[in-house]
């Protein structure tokens, strides 16, 4: 759970600097683009990171019946993985309706830092859930290249 709540105000910190920057800068580039295409990144990101996560879990089901390794910890993390894309597609939807709201901005100071910041928040958390699923992608590889690195050993003896 801390390391849930670090990994949060940490990709709230990238945010803020991110939206700082192009502040700083006078750049609304940012804010457009995630105002414009957050939504359907977000969900271009879920559909690549089932698929990978399909076939991890078509990879682990031949390791657990060739080797009897079983993944419960794995799989339960591949959900929870899903379910925090979800989330953020959601808390995408809602902070994009705060954003569009103009009663909303008069009620809550510096709105047009804070909405963008959260916004650029959400985009790089999902970029650290597809970087640690690619992750997993090379644990399997790696995996495969010691069997067959063993297999070889085998074959030769």
């Amino acid at each position: 759970m801390i390391g849930f709540v670090k990994n949060i105000c940490t990709y709230l910190v990238i945010g803020s600097v991110l939206q700082g920057i192009g502040m700083a800068l006078n750049s609304n580039f940012l804010s457009e683009f995630l105002t414009n295409n957050l939504i359907a990144l977000l969900i271009a990101l879920l559909a690549i990171n089932i698929t990978t996560l399909s076939v991890l879990v078509t990879k682990m089901n031949d390791l657990a019946t060739s080797k009897g390794v079983q993944f419960p910890v794995t799989i339960l993390e591949m959900r929870i993985s899903i379910n925090e894309q979800v989330a953020l597609i959601a808390s995408a939807v809602f902070v994009q309706i705060l954003n569009g709201s103009a009663s909303f901005k008069l009620l809550l100071p510096y709105s047009n830092f804070i909405l963008p910041t959260l916004l650029a928040a959400i985009l790089v958390y999902a970029i650290d859930i597809l970087r640690d699923t690619a992750a997993s992608v090379f644990v399997i590889l790696r995996h495969e290249e010691q069997q067959a690195g063993s297999n070889q050993k085998a074959k030769i003896i």
